[in-house]
């Protein structure tokens, strides 16, 4: 993939609500999201320093259908937050746990990071993950980065079904 084309970060997301009330709970109190900004019909979150990659919009469509476990192609899957260590991860989940939200996996190995992820009151899914030191390094050299197509470790036995399946990049 030419470096003009590259992914370089994510300013934020946006999660669509029916109504405002669980999911400004959530964040304030599940997540350690500080409400930066509301017009009345949208609200941002930002977690941590804030800034890109630290950015969760709400925008209120009380006529959307609520969130659920069916998707389809071209909707987000997830959201991934980076968190310290495991231990954060522990009191995350225990806090998350101790406020009653009960749908929270316990932790994944995911190949290049370890994650554990809870539904929100929204239906959207957060994940709160600890990136392994290597990284994505642990199936390609860094000068190689990017060149082949790659799957995490935990996923190689399905690496060409899943290359089968997705659409090629014009460019």
């Amino acid at each position: 993939m030419p470096r003009e084309y590259g992914i370089r970060g994510t300013h934020g997301v946006t999660v669509s609500v029916r109504d405002f009330e669980t999911s400004m709970e959530f964040m304030e109190l599940a997540w350690n999201g500080r409400r930066t900004a509301d017009d009345g019909a949208h609200l941002r979150y930002e977690i941590g320093d804030g800034g890109p990659g630290k950015i969760v919009d709400y925008v209120r469509e009380p006529d959307l259908p609520q969130g659920s476990w069916t998707f389809g192609e071209g909707i987000v899957h997830h959201c991934a937050f980076q968190v310290e260590s495991h231990q954060v991860q522990d009191d995350v989940k225990a806090n998350l746990e101790g406020l009653g939200f009960t749908d929270v996996s316990e932790r994944k190995d995911r190949g290049y990071f370890e994650s554990m992820y809870v539904r929100t009151p929204s239906g959207a899914l957060f994940e709160a993950t600890v990136s392994k030191p290597e990284g994505f390094l642990i199936d390609e050299p860094y000068d190689e980065m990017g060149k082949d197509f790659q799957v995490p470790p935990v996923f190689a036995d399905q690496a060409q079904w899943i290359k089968e399946y997705l659409e090629p990049l014009d460019y």
